[in-house]
């Protein structure tokens, strides 16, 4: 016994906590830009080109485009049991050899969804402008991010661009177009490798460095150069600046402008200790930044695994309680007492177990937890009422518990048998939907084998010690509850079993009609069914 709680706590101190058990997405995202085209344009001429590329993809199930003004979003669904990371570089490959898309459009970029879970946003604002809000948070994402905190994604945080703004005035005036000097300009500032000089034993490279990167070196480039020795700088036709992408998202509170971070925890992190190391950081930073940005932690989402699993703690120990409440009430207080410590003992070797196959402490295998309360104490009760019946039959009390774990080790067996065989069909299922559920049976699995362990190799020689002690206890009365539930089997239950015997006709009947009754309010809607209920949301989303 000792073992296995032992085998328990190693595994609890090992296991994650978190909401949902983490599961693999066989999806693969495509987004493409291209600025001021409308969505008609966006779809024959990008989506149209994509799609006959990527539909035929080895394992491929569906695809699915929508067109927006100025961009597109391609999800392809695979099958599962696919290998994402070759489905990843076949759609790569397949976007690469498309040559008919327009010239002016943004760089594909393919994406494979994975799954996260978020851990917390954090809202930084303040009486700052863009740039520096931008300045802000790319230094606190660094900090999570130096903190383990591996996922860590703005929001709202536009990327930076230089514009160059021409009037038409002097454009006719210098019999120049806006191509002549987008042409000017690319070829000016470049940054590219030029070659090496060798010379005896030592070899330099030169690299053409002039890539211009703000909007101070775009405004030196020679845009008109004469044979007299005028020259026309950019700056003295054009209005350079920097400003911020148009038409994409950004964020704003009851304060201005802000900018958002989105923190999610890595596959195989725990959720709460993730919002941990978020917590200590917010702690640390009030001398880092302006006393005037303000920083606002919200939608931890670490809170709702702690509520649901504290819940689901909640609702199995009272489930434990009242099924120790049974057991006290049928069974000799001592008796009853290993029975009830066989349950949590046979939980840890459970948890022991899951552990060493690397599952999570998640509401599916908290919910398995709290379904194998009933299962797992079956096996203990019959053993130890058995024993105690041949004891009170006269048998020693060594050889009633032998006895009675010998006689009963393959009805047990069997019933755990098929209880398992009920529950492990379950991991057929496929896609996201399996994954998610697949802990169910294999934590149920895992318990029942514990409780088998705990059952035949523990349980028999505390009921010898209970036996032998109740033995040298001088013999009383029966309870009240045992006289009254024995005038009740003896004078109801036989009655009815015995009215059923004779009327099997309609026994059987009625049971046909119970049955009936039960699917029919399924399958009208009366009673509903649900797969997943899920909470009530705390947010209203506008569009």
């Amino acid at each position: 016994m000792m073992l296995l709680i032992l085998f328990g706590v190693y595994g609890l101190t090992e296991m994650n906590r978190q909401l949902m058990p983490d599961f693999g997405l066989e999806l693969i995202t495509i987004d493409v830009e291209w600025s001021g085209a409308s969505a008609e344009d966006v779809e024959v001429n990008i989506i149209d080109a994509i799609e006959p590329e990527v539909r035929f993809i080895d394992k491929v199930e569906k695809v699915i485009a929508t067109s927006y003004e100025g961009r597109t979003r391609m999800q392809l669904f695979f099958e599962a049991d696919t290998s994402m990371s070759k489905a990843l570089t076949d759609v790569q490959s397949a976007v690469s050899r498309i040559t008919t898309f327009p010239q002016d459009i943004e760089k594909p970029i393919v994406t494979q969804v994975i799954q996260r879970d978020e851990v917390c946003r954090i809202d930084i604002s303040g009486p700052f402008s863009d740039k520096t809000l931008k300045y802000f948070a790319r230094q606190m994402r660094d900090d999570l991010i130096n903190m383990g905190l591996a996922n860590v994604r703005f929001e709202g945080a536009r990327d930076q661009e230089i514009w160059i703004e021409v009037p038409s005035d002097n454009l006719r005036e210098l019999d120049l177009t806006l191509s002549d000097i987008s042409n000017r300009i690319a070829a000016t500032s470049i940054d590219l490798p030029s070659g090496s000089i060798n010379s005896g034993d030592i070899s330099k490279q030169i690299r053409s460095e002039q890539l211009a990167r703000t909007p101070r070196e775009l405004r030196q480039i020679e845009v008109v150069s004469k044979g007299s020795g005028e020259k026309l700088y950019l700056k003295d036709i054009a209005r350079v600046f920097e400003t911020f992408q148009e038409d994409s998202p950004y964020r704003i509170n009851e304060k201005g402008s802000s900018i958002g971070l989105l923190v999610s925890r890595t596959r195989g992190a725990d959720s709460l200790i993730s919002q941990e190391l978020v917590q200590e950081y917010m702690e640390n930073i009030s001398t880092k930044y302006p006393q005037s940005l303000e920083i606002v932690v919200y939608d931890v989402f670490s809170d709702s695994v702690r509520q649901r699993l504290t819940m689901l703690v909640e609702n199995g120990q009272m489930g434990l309680l009242l099924v120790l409440g049974v057991l006290f009430l049928f069974l000799n207080g001592r008796v009853a007492l290993w029975v009830a410590i066989g349950i949590p003992v046979a939980f840890l070797g459970g948890l022991g177990a899951m552990s060493i196959l690397g599952m999570s402490l998640d509401m599916i295998t908290m919910f398995a937890l709290i379904l194998g309360i009933g299962i797992v104490v079956d096996d203990a009760i019959v053993v130890s009422e058995h024993t105690t019946t041949l004891h009170r039959r006269g048998m020693h009390y060594q050889d009633a518990a032998t006895q009675a774990a010998n006689r009963m080790f393959p009805p047990v067996l069997a019933a755990s048998l098929t209880t398992m065989a009920a529950f492990l069909p379950v991991l057929m299922v496929k896609n996201e939907v399996g994954e998610i559920i697949s802990g169910i049976p294999i934590t149920l699995t895992l318990i029942i084998l514990a409780s088998l362990v705990e059952c035949f190799l523990v349980l028999p020689t505390h009921l010898r010690k209970s036996l032998k002690k109740i033995s040298q206890v001088e013999q009383t009365k029966p309870r009240k509850f045992d006289a009254w539930f024995n005038h009740f089997r003896d004078q109801y239950f036989c009655r009815f079993s015995e009215q059923t015997f004779l009327h099997k006709g309609f026994t059987v009947i009625a049971t046909f009609c119970m049955f009936f009754i039960a699917i029919t309010l399924l399958s009208s809607g009366r009673v509903k069914f649900e797969f997943f209920a899920l909470p009530e949301s705390d947010t209203i989303h506008a569009n």
